[in-house]
């Protein structure tokens, strides 16, 4: 699994987050997501950002709000939760998209690869690259058609609690992300 940030003109690194084997599934835990969380967001968050999250197991464990909570007296900043499984919607879910084709335009025989230790470390230092390749007005275009993307949210599901609740907040946010007018 990978994590990383990003805003108008900024992101953090790409960052692996390693699975623990004793896990079910082998998934990765709250306590390194916030650990990472902690070595990033303190040079990340400015104040009065907006910060995204999902339902993912690993934000909603106890340790991940306590910590965001603490941050937040650091640093003014608002954490939104998200509905999950909104792939169009959370930009982040765009960006991964283009990450994992990005690989694959690189590295085409890695779709059928064996799962081996060498494949893993490879498709990290492949990603990566990705990564720091990806354009900058990528990120930005997503912040910037926020509202165009919730605006066909709401039309197609209109009248559920759901797309009532993020109509506000996704304003808030494409305000509060795009650049600031001429």
């Amino acid at each position: 699994m990978f994590w990383a940030g990003f805003g108008h003109n900024i992101r953090t690194d790409l960052v692996t987050m390693i699975g623990n084997p004793e896990s079910a599934r082998g998934r990765v835990l709250a306590r390194p997501v916030v650990e990472t969380f902690d070595r990033y967001h303190r040079d990340f968050i400015r104040l009065g950002d907006i910060f995204m999250l999902d339902n993912a197991s690993v934000y909603t464990a106890r340790i991940t709000p306590t910590f965001l909570r603490n941050l937040q007296q650091e640093i003014p900043f608002t954490v939104m939760d998200w509905p999950p499984h909104l792939p169009n919607v959370n930009p982040i879910e765009n960006i991964w998209k283009l990450l994992k084709q990005g690989v694959y335009v690189k590295h085409p025989e890695l779709q059928i690869a064996l799962d081996t230790k060498e494949t893993r470390l490879f498709i990290i230092r492949v990603a990566r690259g990705v990564w720091n390749d990806l354009q900058v007005d990528i990120p930005n275009h997503l912040s910037d058609t926020m509202p165009h993307r919730v605006d066909g949210l709401i039309e197609a599901g209109a009248g559920t609690p759901w797309t009532k609740l993020l109509l506000c907040p996704c304003e808030m946010i494409c305000r509060t992300v795009a650049p600031a007018s001429p």
